[in-house]
């Protein structure tokens, strides 16, 4: 693999996981150089549906800095559909979107008020900019 190749970083299938419980989930690049984000998806196996105080933030984040979150609030990203992928805005930029052989990625469930319900995937394009 050289330069500009590109790698699928995935969490794997979570199951459901209770309204009102965090949990994270890490994925380790085994991949020799130095990678950037390129693009964060999310794909529910059941719907979450958007609420103004009972919601779920789903984030990621690259050594403990938060680089993509998409929120299940009513002034958020609304409802997810089941079975539907949902692309997640890139919030980070610049070295923070790197990440090295060895280096982290973290994909987050955090409920606000009493939460939701969520189970899915996320997945992560990522593109080698130096070897």
């Amino acid at each position: 693999m050289g330069a500009n190749e590109r790698i699928v970083a995935g969490s794997g299938n979570f199951v459901e996981i209770a309204a009102g419980t965090d949990e994270s989930w890490g994925w380790t690049n085994p991949h020799p150089g130095d990678w950037i984000v390129e693009a964060c998806y999310f794909h529910p196996m059941a719907a979450l549906t958007a609420h103004a105080s009972n919601n779920t933030a789903l984030s990621v984040e690259n050594g403990g800095t938060e680089i993509a979150t998409i929120t299940t609030t009513a002034g958020g990203s609304g409802s997810l559909t089941a079975h539907t992928g949902v692309a997640i805005t890139l919030t980070g930029t610049g070295k923070n979107l790197e990440v090295s052989q060895g280096g982290n990625l973290t994909f987050k469930k955090t409920d606000g008020g009493s939460g939701v319900a969520a189970s899915g995937q996320f997945c992560v394009s990522l593109r080698r900019v130096r070897l």
